[in-house]
């Protein structure tokens, strides 16, 4: 995985990930939730890495569906899933 070169797209879905994971829609103190997951390196290695793992997921949902229209490279595809949850703000 060291070798993997990560795109502006993927880095983008991935830090919004871990942000929403960091501190969860609903949090009494988003600002201390957040201090509190900054200041925790193991906390943020974690978050990185569930956050890769979830892009990778949802990057194969979209490679496997029957009428996917981005093909198979997955800064395209992630690129679209930002631009989807940029149309919900």
């Amino acid at each position: 995985m060291t070798d993997r070169k990560i795109g502006p797209n993927l880095k983008k879905l991935m830090i919004r990930k871990m942000a929403r994971d960091a501190v969860p829609p609903g949090t009494g103190n988003p600002m201390g939730a957040a201090i509190e997951s900054m200041s925790d390196k193991g906390r943020m290695i974690a978050l990185l890495r569930e956050a890769l793992v979830w892009c990778d997921e949802a990057i194969s949902v979209m490679r496997s569906a029957p009428d996917n229209p981005y093909g198979d490279d997955e800064e395209v595809i992630a690129g679209a899933i930002l631009a989807e949850i940029e149309k919900k703000k």
